[in-house]
């Protein structure tokens, strides 16, 4: 991820929604509905070096997602120019400025207006956790999957780093995604293609999967790495 990222000239979290956009794409695509761009919710650590210890300083922006753009490349390349532009924008702090006062409204009202302030389909986290390998009771850690909520969408992506691999986890109300075996699909051509960027053949996502759930769960979820 990290040589295709640069060789498409962004960071690692440019490529990951590289990649994730394609798979959407992919997917919109093959159900006959392609749609050129789709709301997509980041997370962004506002937090500076200037900035006391303890606590988190995160934001959520939204993006137009170029999920009807063919070419991996210039999908990082307007991801990125999103992002750096969103980064930049003074209401950026907006939410972590009236956290006090959210802190004391009513669950109802601040549904409401936390909804008005970031409203998207698909919400997607990178969350890099160690570079090296970790062990449990002297078991190594093989893989670690980020299972996130659904807060009000229709699908939540977490990528998570760790020991030099990342899992892409992908959980969504099954309303909103009917085939999974065709998402899953979707999912690993899309980060292959951006893989691809790297310029060595033998790099492929592949696929990860673990015990499905109870049937008639109202959520699924599919992970590739």
């Amino acid at each position: 991820m990290r040589r295709a990222a640069k060789a498409g000239g962004g960071s690692i979290n440019d490529a990951y929604l590289a990649g994730l956009s394609g798979a959407l794409g992919r997917y919109h695509q093959a159900l006959g509905v392609p749609v050129a761009t789709l709301p997509m919710a980041v997370p962004v650590n506002l937090r500076a070096e200037s900035d006391p210890a303890g606590g988190n300083r995160f934001t959520g922006v939204n993006l137009a997602a170029p999920i009807g753009t063919a070419d991996p490349e210039a999908r990082m390349r307007k991801i990125r120019a999103q992002m750096t532009q969103r980064r930049d924008e003074p209401a950026m702090d907006i939410i972590g400025s009236i956290a006090p006062v959210l802190s004391v409204l009513p669950t109802p009202l601040l549904e409401s207006v936390t909804g008005s302030v970031v409203g998207s389909d698909v919400q997607a986290s990178n969350v890099p956790v160690y570079p090296g390998d970790t062990y449990l009771v002297g078991a190594k850690i093989l893989r670690q999957y980020g299972i996130g909520p659904l807060p009000g969408v229709a699908m939540m992506v977490v990528l998570i780093s760790r020991g030099g691999y990342c899992t892409i986890t992908t959980r969504y109300d099954r309303a909103a995604v009917r085939d999974e075996a065709l998402w899953g699909r979707c999912l690993l051509e899309g980060f292959d293609e951006v893989l691809a960027l790297a310029g060595d053949p033998a790099l492929h996502a592949v696929p990860a999967s673990f015990a499905a759930e109870p049937a008639g769960s109202p959520n699924r979820s599919v992970s590739g790495s």
